[in-house]
């Protein structure tokens, strides 16, 4: 008869890691931090993979391990992939998205009008208002929230935007500083410089006090 021959043997399954990113959103312009989350479930991680979905780059990976940064190439909503490798050769993949804010676009205009303080004066004040006029980009999401005033470097107003800024000068050259910030925390601002001149007072004096008409 045929014998049989029955022959057995052990195999082992290894867990996949389990792939994982924490981050949160940033405004444009600014490092975004991703932070490798992942449970490596057995083994030791032994390589990582970052893609940062940036199409506005040719460069957009990295193989860094445990936390990354990347600036992204403008505003919007991104996806950012991490694959890990464990020391068995096993891997997991993990799609986290992101968004990253737009920045407001500083700006302001200014309106001028003159005063002379009391008749006697040898110069003049100028009240100017200054028209906040900055933007941001309706369909990034968000609305410009705060703005602050600064003259030659000290603050001189502080409010809700839109709110005109008036102030009056004596003659001179100002530094003005417009800071505005989104209600997600993104900030710009822009610097001008005025100049500030007397007004001309027109003084006579009386030869005399007779004449011939």
């Amino acid at each position: 008869g045929c014998d049989s021959t029955i022959v057995s043997d052990t195999i082992t399954v290894w867990p996949n890691p389990i792939a994982d990113i924490t981050t949160e959103p940033v405004c444009d312009s600014t490092e975004a931090i991703f932070f490798d989350s992942s449970d490596s479930t057995n083994v030791p991680i032994t390589s990582w993979f970052w893609d940062f979905g940036d199409p506005g780059l040719l460069s957009d990976t990295s193989i860094a391990n445990d936390s990354v940064t990347h600036i992204y190439s403008t505003w919007g909503d991104f996806n950012i992939t991490l694959t890990i490798t464990d020391q068995n050769d096993c891997q997991d993949t993990h799609i986290e998205p992101i968004t990253i804010w737009p920045n407001p676009v500083a700006n302001f205009d200014s309106i001028y009008s003159c005063l002379l303080p009391s008749p006697d004066s040898i110069f003049s004040y100028s009240t100017i208002i200054f028209n906040n006029t900055s933007t941001l980009d309706p369909f990034g999401g968000g609305y410009i929230q705060w703005e602050s005033w600064y003259i030659d470097d000290n603050l001189a107003d502080s409010t809700l935007y839109t709110t005109p800024f008036d102030t009056s000068f004596s003659a001179g050259q100002y530094s003005i500083d417009l800071f505005v910030y989104s209600d997600n925390g993104c900030i710009d601002s822009i610097s001008n410089t005025i100049q500030v001149v007397d007004i001309p007072i027109s003084v006579f004096t009386l030869i005399g006090d007779t004449f011939c008409v």
